[in-house]
């Protein structure tokens, strides 16, 4: 269902909604996928699960792009390292961010700039890894996001008070 693959430093799939083809203006929303640990590689294939699945038939329906990055198996989505502890309290409060998450903001820029993607409309969605990636994203750059979901996921909830996008 994927239409395109991409590299920037990692790879990805994108699904452009039919309407995107039309002409005009119109602008749509853009949902990201952040798989989990298990799916990490280098192969654009083993990411495409049925989360993937389920967000394009959401796609086809309510005309919305959907991109899916696949993390390298070496680096994390957001951090430069796997955490010391899972427990909220015990994680780090300013953690360095790994090279993903400056290539997943690279991409939302030229998603944004290439396609008709509408700004206001980024989401993004994660499990496990992905779901600690998309936690420091929005703690991270919470004004490129009109909302997020993660499954799985913790981080130091400190990381969300009084913070303003680093």
């Amino acid at each position: 269902n994927f239409i395109i693959t991409r590299k920037l430093g990692f790879k990805y799939r994108i699904y452009k909604p039919a309407e995107a083809y039309e002409p005009g203006e119109e602008r749509f929303p853009l949902i990201i996928h952040l798989h989990g640990i298990d799916e990490r590689g280098n192969d654009n294939i083993r990411h495409l699960d049925y989360i993937a699945d389920s967000l394009v038939s959401y796609a086809k329906r309510h005309a919305a792009y959907v991109v899916c990055p696949q993390c390298p198996i070496e680096p994390y989505w957001s951090l430069k390292s796997r955490p010391d502890s899972f427990q909220p309290n015990n994680m780090e409060l300013a953690p360095e961010a790994s090279y993903m998450s400056t290539g997943l903001t690279h991409l939302i820029g030229e998603l944004v700039n290439e396609y008709r993607v509408d700004s206001t409309r980024v989401y993004i969605m994660g499990k496990s890894m992905g779901g600690i990636g998309t936690l420091d994203m929005i703690v991270r750059h919470r004004s490129k996001f009109a909302a997020a979901t993660a499954f799985s996921a913790t981080i130091n909830s400190q990381r969300f008070r009084g913070k303003n996008e680093v």
